[in-house]
């Protein structure tokens, strides 16, 4: 804990429970034994949260794994940490990106594919001569690049002229849903965003494109310190006016 500048952080003990599994040997496939529901195969989760009092808004960082994530456990937590009885119930959290974290992104993105979804009536689907009372349709347009890639900087481009594509008479640009993906094209990694006026972009940020991971304890430190430094940045942006450098 760190008081002083309003920042408690450190290691979260988790991990999956409630189905029975086995567990084997990988030089000896043949040597089982059995996880019951009770067990949990537990991992280390880092978090920090940032909550100056100054202010109603907090930062909350934490690690998760590719096959494993405790995300959504510890914001339900800390949502409810934060109420106070008859006056307010709960917080709510929204996912936050770094400004540089998403101009990284965008830099070496490459458009891995645009989905449109959207719901029909079945008169205008199947037309006026096929009879089916109160029935709907839903649609699901998607569209991948096979053999070039599109960039980001080509992105905006592409959108404008498929949303002018119709469907059933139908323009995509009125489509309920409108989705695209983005691959990183360092880690391959790909990232949904909806396709609207702004094209909010919010990837995930992948700890081995920007520190060293051995997969043992002295992760922790390397992890630790990249989320303060990103700190400080999340806080130029979400305490504009009073953001100042605390640590």
């Amino acid at each position: 804990m760190h008081s002083e500048s309003f920042i408690i952080e450190g290691k979260i003990e988790g991990g999956a429970y409630g189905k029975k599994r086995n567990k084997t040997e990988t030089s000896n496939r043949s040597n089982k034994s059995e996880v019951s529901e009770n067990d949990a195969i537990t991992d280390n989760f880092y978090f920090l949260l940032h909550s100056p009092l100054n202010s109603n808004k907090s930062i909350l960082l934490i690690q998760s794994y590719s096959d494993d994530s405790i995300d959504s456990v510890v914001k339900k937590f800390f949502n409810s940490f934060f109420s106070y009885p008859l006056l307010f119930s709960k917080a709510t959290s929204n996912k936050f990106v770094p400004r540089r974290i998403i101009n990284d992104f965008r830099d070496g993105a490459t458009i891995s594919s645009f989905t449109y979804t959207t719901h029909v009536p079945s008169t205008t689907l199947l037309g006026s001569t096929v009879r089916m009372n109160n029935e709907s349709f839903k649609i699901t347009f998607k569209i991948e690049p096979i053999e070039e890639n599109i960039s980001y900087d080509e992105f905006g481009l592409a959108v404008r002229t498929m949303d002018n594509v119709n469907i059933s008479n139908i323009p995509l640009r009125e489509f309920n849903n409108r989705r695209g993906n983005l691959a990183d094209s360092s880690t391959g990694k790909t990232t949904p965003f909806e396709l609207n006026s702004s094209f909010d972009i919010k990837p995930l940020i992948i700890l081995s494109k920007y520190i060293m991971i051995e997969h043992n304890e002295s992760d922790f430190e390397r992890i630790r310190d990249f989320c303060l430094d990103i700190l400080e940045e999340m806080k130029q942006e979400i305490y504009p006016r009073n953001a100042v450098r605390e640590r």
